[in-house]
């Protein structure tokens, strides 16, 4: 059985509010980047270079 006009544009509704979602989450954990490491950094960090 098929979908209605409403439920259609329903889930079209919800769809692009999640994608909305997952962009400005996104664009937040870019905008809080922080410097990347050199390999020896993430070394140290993790305690590996004993």
């Amino acid at each position: 059985m098929g979908q209605t006009v409403s439920e259609v544009a329903r889930e079209l509704l919800e769809e692009s509010l999640e994608d909305l979602e997952d962009r400005e989450l996104a664009e937040a954990r870019l905008a809080k980047r922080r410097p990347a490491l050199t390999s020896q950094q993430v070394r140290q960090e993790l305690g590996l270079d004993n």
